[in-house]
């Protein structure tokens, strides 16, 4: 064989690899919501081919990829930090104590080196015994005019300290950062073109991760845009927070008593005083934890008194709100969960039950388990059934529901227009859509989803449903689209344990999410018949309850899943609302108008991250993040 037509060969295998690696690579895109251009194929090939592309990322990887600037890089945002309008001076918030210097250099270190350039280092030492604290401050101070440094007279703690800072203030915004943790050189200036995008903010948080003693990336958070609800289970603000500077003054600033949870505290009061669209998310990851002995990154249990302090600071912002809760501890020891109580305990519930007639067993468990296991008392039960298909079983019914109170029975044709018929016959002012195939596990269930759905700012409560084998099938629902206009929708902690906590902590805390499931929903009745319940004539089947849920979205209410309210679910695997599995694509009518209506919801869901994976609801890293960088836009 000639080298010529051996080239030629070789050449053609190289084509052909590379047309089934690019094609590969385009269905893998559009399946994570990328589109998948040429130049995008183009670059990913070219720069990460000897990685392994198509293989799950691990975080170090993701770092090198996507979180890793380049000469060019530094460039472009140097260029386009030129044409931002608004260049708020930003003042660094640092106490320090005691630090070893390696640590607080390399914090110091990490500030000089940003790229964005108009901010201040105020630095005040709580009174540190160790002698290289002032010898490598003052060396600070006399190399960059823009760091101030103060020196307390006495140990004072954090909070003390972090007020000593704050006295040397002048910035527009107050980014609070640790004295041995830092931050990448890219961080000021997404905190600049975030507030140029949106000046209405006053809190900014981004993600995070932490950082080992060798300089090793690790346990990313990738968090929920704005989430209330979670943010009370969890200080998920954190790092790396940002505040106003006026609005910081008005609450007062730092709290003695509230040591190891200062920064909480600070965040919660600083959010009473404002709307959620002035708390903004930027979903990059703009500070490392330094996690080294003695760190509560390290080890939340080296630091037992922050858990006290965080309670105590949830404690006051209630109050300062005049709501009622109580708190229990939640699964995870550093969690909260927080009960609130119903306005009263005459508040009545109506729980409506849709029966098929194609298991009347099923139909006397689930109402079994209802009189059973509800420590709400005032109730009533509520079967809705199709009167074709049920009439050969009506005769039992007295037999199945003997022991419920104040029955009644609607009849329907279609699954909205039943649902909606029945509403208007309730007299409750709580209204609970079960399914049939539900079976309650713990008391509390309905009082739970109750006390959420009371609440002025929220909308739909939903459910934590297991299979029969203690496996999650439903914990709220992640929403996306097709490139082929599809409707997708995924169940958020689908697969893991009952018991399992899930993604930091998030599968056993109460939180916002986009919609949650019908098979057992809560909602006000008079909000039901406001919003006008479900839509019998655009979706009038298995999407019914996205719908609504995103109506009251549009209302500005919150949509809460609570892992508190615990059902076993029966549900077949073939059934066609697809409640079992973790992902279901929809098309047809229904998803044409949801997308039509909603798009911008499905384009991104807010309380799943851009940077987790979009193929399954399992909080994995994105082979391909969903966000571009600003400097290319």
């Amino acid at each position: 064989m000639s080298y010529r037509i051996f080239g030629r060969l070789i050449y053609l295998f190289t084509c052909i690899f590379k047309v089934s690696l690019y094609r590969k690579l385009a269905l893998r895109m559009k399946r994570e919501g990328v589109m998948p251009t040429w130049r995008r194929l183009k670059r990913f090939v070219r720069e990460h081919i000897k990685s392994s592309l198509l293989a799950p990322l691990v975080y170090s990887e993701w770092v090198k990829r996507y979180d890793t600037l380049n000469n060019d890089q530094r460039k472009d945002i140097r260029a386009h930090l030129k044409k931002l309008p608004f260049q708020p001076l930003i003042s660094v918030i640092m106490p320090v104590y005691n630090v070893e210097e390696k640590w607080l250099r390399l914090a110091i270190d990490s500030l000089i080196a940003q790229l964005y350039t108009n901010w201040e280092l105020c630095i005040a030492d709580d009174c540190s015994p160790s002698e290289h604290i002032r010898q490598v401050l003052d060396e600070y101070q006399a190399l960059d005019p823009r760091i101030k440094v103060a020196y307390r007279k006495e140990n004072g703690h954090i909070s003390a300290a972090s007020n000593s800072a704050l006295e040397l203030a002048s910035g527009d915004y107050l980014a609070l950062m640790d004295h041995d943790d830092i931050l990448p050189e890219h961080a000021f200036y997404y905190i600049a073109y975030t507030l140029n995008q949106q000046p209405q903010a006053k809190l900014l948080y981004s993600d995070e991760d932490k950082i080992d003693e060798a300089g090793k990336r690790y346990g990313a958070y990738f968090k929920s845009d704005w989430n209330p609800d979670l943010f009370f289970g969890q200080n998920m603000f954190s790092h790396l927070g940002v505040y106003q500077h006026e609005l910081v003054k008005k609450v007062g600033g730092f709290r003695l008593g509230y040591e190891g949870s200062q920064d909480y505290d600070l965040a919660l009061r600083c959010y009473a005083e404002l709307n959620d669209d002035e708390v903004a998310h930027i979903p990059r990851v703009l500070y490392h934890w330094r996690a080294i002995q003695g760190s509560t990154a390290l080890d939340v249990g080296e630091k037992d008194y922050t858990v006290d302090a965080a309670r105590r600071a949830l404690e006051s912002y209630f109050n300062s709100q005049n709501t009622r809760v109580t708190f229990r501890e939640a699964k995870v020891p550093c969690f909260h969960t927080v009960n609130y109580e119903l306005p009263s305990k005459k508040t009545k519930a109506s729980i409506i039950i849709n029966f098929n007639g194609d298991d009347i067993g099923r139909l006397a468990a689930a109402i079994t388990s209802i009189t059973d296991k509800t420590d709400c008392q005032n109730y009533e039960i509520i079967v809705a059934y199709r009167k074709k298909s049920c009439e050969s079983v009506l005769q039992d019914f007295d037999r199945i529901i003997d022991r419920a109170v104040n029955r009644s029975i609607i009849s329907f044709v279609d699954v909205s227009a039943g649902s909606n018929a029945a509403v208007k016959a309730c007299q409750g002012e709580i209204i609970a859509f079960v399914s049939e195939q539900v079976e309650a596990i713990n008391d509390r269930w309905l009082t739970e989803m109750a006390s959420h759905a009371m609440r002025d700012e929220v909308g739909a409560v939903g459910a934590k449903l297991y299979s029969p084998k203690n496996i999650v099938l439903h914990g709220g629902f992640l929403l996306s689209t097709g490139n082929d206009g599809s409707v997708i929708t995924e169940h958020l902690f689908h697969g893991i344990h009952k018991d399992d906590s899930g993604y930091y902590g998030r599968g056993v805390l109460a939180q916002q999410v986009s919609a949650v499931s019908s098979t057992c929903m809560v909602i006000r009745k008079e909000l039901f018949l406001q919003c006008g319940g479900f839509d019998e004539l655009n979706c009038p089947g298995p999407l019914k309850n996205i719908d609504l849920c995103l109506r009251l979205r549009e209302q500005g209410k919150r949509i809460i899943f609570t892992p508190d309210a615990e059902l076993y679910y029966h549900q077949a695997i073939n059934s066609s609302e697809g409640d079992a599995f973790q992902q279901v694509i929809f098309s047809g009518p229904e998803a044409d108008y949801l997308l039509a209506r909603y798009g911008a919801e499905f384009k991104e869901d807010p309380f799943y991250s851009p940077n987790l994976h979009l193929l399954s609801a399992n909080f994995s890293l994105a082979s391909f993040p969903r966000i571009t960088d600003p400097w290319l836009e």
